[in-house]
């Protein structure tokens, strides 16, 4: 009994040991807040989401971020990070992925046009160049099942080593982060100058 006892506590400190950082990313509008905050319910985790500055890239900025990796039970949670998913030393990496369609929907609830015009160049990379080169044991995640289904939800923290929070306390009617300003329900109801602007890309 006492050597299957200390072979379970070995089990437990080996899964610890390689289960003790993780990096997500994705781009804005994709739940990056809504995760952040629901993987904080952990206490024994630290998740943070964007933690140093509004998207600072400066050498000094990443090298904080990686040195801040060597922290046990650490996650970051950081669309502005997205360029650097290869440079970043973690345990498990994941990236959120979002219909390109529903991102935009998003972005105009909160945006005037003339900001939309840079903001889909930054859309279009992420899902044309970063994406199909993410390293090949990246996480997927996916928006729409994170957000409606606590299943998938409770299965994220699984993967990514988060096995103390109580699911009873995950309420996903309530959404975090929602749009502000003038509010399109649909893609039908965006005007016509938002189209263009959109299939001025190739998806």
């Amino acid at each position: 009994m006492m050597y299957l006892k200390s072979q379970l506590n070995e089990w437990v400190r080996k899964v610890e040991e390689t289960l003790n950082n993780f990096f997500i990313t994705g781009y804005g509008r994709s739940g990056t807040t809504f995760l952040a905050k629901m993987m904080n319910k952990s206490k024994q985790w630290t998740v943070n989401h964007e933690a140093r500055g509004y998207a600072d890239t400066s050498i000094n900025n990443i090298v904080n971020i990686k040195q801040a990796f060597k922290t046990p039970f650490y996650g970051e949670v950081n669309n502005y990070l997205r360029n650097y998913i290869h440079d970043i030393e973690v345990d498990k990496i994941g990236v959120i992925t979002r219909d390109t369609q529903d991102i935009f929907l998003s972005m105009a609830n909160r945006k005037e046009i003339g900001e939309l015009k840079w903001r889909i160049n930054g859309v279009h990379e992420m899902y044309t160049k970063i994406l199909p080169n993410i390293p090949a044991n990246t996480y997927i995640i996916e928006f729409e099942k994170m957000t409606n289904d606590k299943e998938y939800l409770k299965q994220i923290f699984f993967d990514f080593g988060i096995t103390d929070i109580d699911m009873e306390e995950i309420n996903l009617e309530k959404k975090v982060n929602s749009s502000t300003g003038k509010w399109y329900n649909t893609w039908d109801e965006l005007p016509e100058e938002h189209k263009e602007l959109y299939f001025s890309k190739e998806w």
